[in-house]
Formats: C-alpha cells, structure tokens, sequence
C-alpha cells in the first residue's frame, strides 16, 4: 500500500512538470511569434528603438512567465501536500482501525469466557446444592429409622427384664391371633379399600373376627409401596389419611393413629375415621 502511495506521488509530480514544460515551451514559442510581429511592425530606420520595445516587452513577458512559474510550482507543491497528508490519514486510519477492531474481538472473547465461567460455576453450586440436601435429606432419615429401632429395641429389652411366663405369653399371642384378623388392601378411586394381595397392598385392615368395623394403617414396612403411595398422594392418601408436613421431597411415611373402617362386603371397606400419618423428610 506504502509503494501504491508513493508511485501515485511521483506520478502526479511527473504530469505537474510535463504540463510545466509545455505551457512554458508554448510560452517562450508564442514569445518569439510576438516578437517577430513586432519586429516586421517597427519600422527599419529606427533600430534604437526597435531593439528597447523589443526588450521591454521580452522583459514584461519573463516577468509574466516566472509569476506564472511560482503560482504553478505553488500549486503543484499543495497538492502534493494534500496528497500525502491524505495518505497519511489513511494510513494512520488503517492502523487505528486495526487497532479497534483487535480490541474489540479481544473484549468479546473475555466475555463470552466469562459467562462460559460463571454457567459452569453456577451448575456447579447447583449439583453441590443438590447433593447436600439429598444428604441431608438420608441423615434425617437414617436418624428418624435409628430412634424408631432404638426405641423397639428397648421395649424389647424391658420386654424381656420382666419375669412373663412363656407359656402364658404364648397362650395371649395364640388367642389375640384367633380374636384378630389381618387384611392386606389397596385404595380404590371411591374412597375405599378393598382387599388384595400382599404384593400390591398399601394399607391394612385389622378386625375383630366376625366383626363389622375395624381399623386401618399404611403398609410402611416395604419402602417401595410407600414411594409409589407418596408419588400419587391424591389417589392413595388424600382420601384415606389426614397427614402432617409436605410430602415434596418426602422419602418415607409415619403411622400416627390408626383410622377406622366399616365393612360393606367381604371384600370391601369404608371409610368412618382418616388415618393420621406423618411424611419423612
């Protein structure tokens, strides 16, 4: 780009001194026709003063000639001036430009990291957020299941610091056994239960034998069963429960009181009383 400028220079200086040097040669060749003129003019008698007008007109005309000379040299030095100031400020332009344009790309890459970075922090509170309330959820309840054990444990303990009769325990189990009756059911979409087998129960029914009413509780004692009840609370709890905290993020339910239930037939029961029951967390 420097040697385009440059020749254009050089060009633009050679057609100034070529169109110098005709006018001047067209000048000096007009000088010599004026000249002639007059010297056929003037009459030949008076030499004298035929060669001072001669002289003073070539005077005037060198005169002409050099003003004319020093206004086109004028001239062609400000245009060239002109030329390479404008030059300069393209070449000067270029280069900011340049410069801006680095910058800018420079600036657009360190934001577009920057927000790659925050993305990757964010997700990573997230999943850290995440993990520590599933853990937090687990320790609660791994604390909740430890208490309930504990507490059994020593029930059975005490249970068993008290001098019972074997044989008259026994004797008790067998005849609460025979008075008792124990019905795996599932909830229908009416408000009712209705038995079923064990694998598909969600609550249980117990009754006295050829008794009409009875009571009921949730099956929590297979956590699969209770996650399915948990995840449709509207057909499995709502309408047979009355329960305590949310069951959002719940992993396990508590039995609180038993309901109670009528029979209708053998296969089915109403509902008289909710259970009450409590979601762990």
């Amino acid at each position: 780009m420097k040697r385009i400028a440059l020749y254009f220079l050089l060009l633009t200086c050679s057609i100034s001194i070529l169109a110098n040097s005709t006018t001047e040669k067209g000048s000096i060749n007009n000088d010599s026709v004026k000249i002639e003129s007059i010297q056929t003019s003037i009459p030949t008698n008076n030499n004298s003063t035929r060669t001072d007008k001669i002289e003073i007109k070539m005077e005037q005309k060198n005169k002409e000639h050099l003003i004319e000379a020093v206004k086109k040299t004028i001239a062609l030095l400000v245009g060239v001036v002109i030329i390479v100031l404008g030059v300069l400020m393209w070449l000067l332009y270029g280069k900011v430009y340049k410069k801006l344009t680095d910058i800018k790309r420079n600036c657009s890459n360190v934001e577009n990291k920057t927000t790659e970075i925050l993305k990757q922090v964010n997700k990573t509170l997230d999943n850290i957020e995440k993990m520590t309330t599933e853990s937090a959820k687990k320790a609660e309840y791994t604390k909740n299941k430890v208490t309930t054990d504990l507490k059994q444990n020593i029930n059975t303990i005490a249970v068993k610091k008290e001098n019972i009769d074997p044989t008259k325990k026994i004797y008790n189990e067998v005849q609460e056994n025979k008075s008792q009756q124990t019905v795996y059911a599932k909830p229908l979409q009416d408000g009712r239960l209705k038995r079923t087998e064990e694998f598909e129960a969600i609550y249980i029914v117990t009754t006295e034998r050829n008794a009409i009413k009875g009571k009921f509780s949730v099956y929590d004692k297979d956590e699969q069963k209770v996650t399915k009840a948990i995840k449709n609370k509207d057909v499995m709890l709502d309408k047979f429960c009355e329960a305590r905290g949310s069951s959002t993020n719940a992993i396990g339910i508590r039995n609180i009181s038993d309901g109670e239930v009528e029979q209708e037939g053998n296969d089915t029961w109403k509902i008289i009383k909710k259970a009450e029951i409590e979601f762990i967390k």
